[in-house]
């Protein structure tokens, strides 16, 4: 694990970063498993992707297209490095980029869309992702899942009139966009 106070962030929500833990990989494939979608029709995307195992993790499965967003500059130079170098057998998709960038400036891929966070950040940072999530599915109505690990702010999604809960357990929250005629 590794505090966000001892990585050189450059963004103001540095403040609200939760400290840096790769999520175990058995409750990543459950998660990534139990969706009720054709994998080569969505868009993958890991908010606070960190040094990219979600993303390689996420490669195992069909994916259209896999992004890791991550704002910490060290941990993006070890998930481009791992990307680089990552060879597997059970890589069903090649299509994997990192970008160094911060969660609440991204624009959110127009595709169908799978989000994944490991409550990479406080509710302040979260209420904003939130918020473009939304504009997102309202600027294109469209089916979107989000996977919340450890999901200490999922009552935002919660709240929300684009998501609603759609499968939760003892570690994480699956939510999923209105159908909106998507």
């Amino acid at each position: 694990m590794l505090e966000s106070e001892s990585l050189d962030i450059a963004s103001p929500n540095w403040i609200h970063g939760i400290r840096y833990s790769p999520t175990p990989l058995e409750k990543f494939y459950e998660m990534l498993a139990a969706l009720p979608i054709g994998h080569e029709e969505f868009t993958f995307v890991d908010f606070g992707s960190g040094k990219g195992r979600g993303v390689l993790v996420a490669s195992d499965f069909p994916f259209k297209a896999i992004v890791g967003l991550e704002f910490s500059p060290h941990l993006h130079h070890n998930a481009r490095r791992n990307l680089a170098v990552y060879q597997s057998g059970t890589q069903a998709s090649k299509n994997l980029k990192c970008l160094l960038m911060d969660a609440t400036l991204c624009d959110v891929p127009l595709d169908l869309c799978v989000c994944y966070l490991f409550n990479p950040f406080r509710e302040s940072v979260m209420a904003r992702l939130v918020r473009r999530l939304e504009d997102s599915l309202q600027a294109a109505p469209r089916q979107m899942f989000i996977l919340y690990y450890v999901p200490m702010s999922q009552h935002l999604l919660k709240a929300s009139e684009c998501f609603h809960e759609f499968r939760a357990s003892e570690d994480y929250t699956t939510f999923r966009s209105h159908d909106n005629g998507a």
